[in-house]
């Protein structure tokens, strides 16, 4: 609830909406609680006569200063004692917030370039898939210069940070999951220490896992949940076309192959088509299995869970599936909180998670909704910095449509890594 308020009755506890352009005043969000006498007395001489507070939001149950006298009173003592180090705190803060635009232009600097780079690889990844060009034969080469950019551009010291992409025109959910497949799964390579052969071996299998799938109907591919014996039966029948395409082509990796045809077995024996347990499932398909199972329950056809969700499903329900060690290498690379997901913040505001943050996987990067700052002007904050936290996550069908709007949650969940 949004009340009105006179600035002489504000106090600290009050979670307050600055009626300014983000560049009008010093305080790196235009909506915070007052926390501290400073911020009280900085508030005030900016010149307001009046402020929107959020009353749910706020933490002041005393009732508001009643009276003129009362009101000039508390005003003028609190100025008077706050002055000094009013002035001094006043230019810190600009100091800082100077500080923080130049970070928050530097983040989504990288971001551009990471959509620029995604736009280019995913383009990369569409000609793999053109088996019926008349004019010349497939060749690895594509594939092998995806894998070679994506590898160079990950930190062997860090992990790369990755950065949520926007959905792209003209590209179909087959090229987005193959992309999506082999970068997690070198990501996750890369995590457990496995050596750069083999993190591009597991990269080049994600690239083709699925390219048998170019020879089923899109009917079938449409479909949510076969029920039908036959059409499942046809639905796996992907798998074997995969490696007879794959086969075909000059100098395919034999090593491919294998984690291709492993692609959809499980640990439990629960998986096809030879029904293989853990000691018979390659350690390099195990994780091709997992990046494939990760990105299946974000970006279903019918259903999709929020990459949190999906993360958790995986570690509670699927260990019997799953090597524990992989599904928490897959939260070291993604984050707790991984770049799509929806959150609310400690102090309720809303926002979209759209960088992991290496140095801390349970603060990353987060776009803020504020509905009095122009969405090409978000606020793209560290919440670590602002002695945020996650509150909880949040489905889209809790945001408004003005909400929703501005955060434009993806359809897809899509991720690429910062590049040089």
């Amino acid at each position: 609830m949004k009340v009105r308020l006179d600035i002489k009755q504000l106090q600290i506890g009050h979670y307050v909406h600055l009626p300014l352009s983000w560049g009008k005043h010093p305080f790196l969000l235009n909506a915070f609680k007052i926390k501290t006498n400073e911020q009280l007395a900085i508030i005030k001489q900016l010149g307001l006569n009046s402020v929107t507070i959020n009353a749910l939001k706020s933490d002041v149950f005393d009732s508001p200063v009643d009276t003129e006298e009362a009101a000039n009173v508390i005003a003028a003592e609190t100025e008077s004692e706050l002055a000094p180090i009013a002035s001094q705190a006043l230019d810190e803060m600009w100091s800082k917030k100077q500080e923080g635009r130049q970070q928050l232009a530097a983040i989504e600097e990288r971001i551009h370039r990471s959509k620029e780079a995604f736009a280019n690889t995913l383009n990369d990844v569409q000609e793999i898939f053109e088996l019926d060009k008349s004019n010349q034969s497939p060749t690895i080469s594509n594939a092998l210069a995806i894998v070679s950019f994506i590898y160079k551009n990950i930190s062997s010291e860090s992990g790369s940070a990755i950065h949520l992409m926007n959905d792209s025109v003209g590209y179909s959910r087959l090229h987005y999951h193959s992309l999506n497949v082999s970068l997690l799964s070198v990501l996750i390579c890369q995590a457990k220490g496995f050596t750069p052969k083999q993190c591009q071996l597991v990269a080049f299998s994600g690239l083709y896992h699925d390219i048998g799938k170019t020879q089923l109907p899109l009917s079938l591919l449409s479909t949510p949940e076969p029920t039908e014996a036959s059409e499942i039966k046809r639905l796996h029948s992907h798998l074997d076309k995969s490696l007879q395409i794959s086969a075909k082509i000059p100098k395919f990796p034999e090593a491919a192959l294998k984690l291709i045809g492993q692609h959809h077995e499980r640990n439990d024996g629960s998986g096809y088509p030879k029904g293989l347990r853990k000691d018979e499932i390659h350690q390099l398909s195990r994780i091709l299995i997992l990046a494939n199972a990760y990105d299946n329950l974000c970006n279903g056809i019918e259903s999709k869970s929020c990459p949190h969700d999906a993360l958790t499903y995986l570690y509670n329900k699927c260990r019997d599936q799953h090597d524990v060690q992989d599904i928490m290498a897959l939260i070291r690379v993604v984050g707790v909180y991984p770049p799509g997901t929806l959150v609310e913040l400690s102090d309720q505001q809303i926002g979209v998670v759209v960088s992991t943050n290496q140095e801390n996987r349970l603060s990353p990067f987060i776009l803020v909704y504020d509905q009095n700052v122009p969405r090409d002007q978000a606020a793209i904050i560290n919440i670590g910095e602002f002695g945020l936290s996650i509150n909880k996550v949040l489905n889209d069908r809790e945001l408004t449509l003005d909400q929703y709007h501005y955060l434009n949650p993806s359809s897809q969940s899509t991720y690429f890594i910062d590049v040089e």
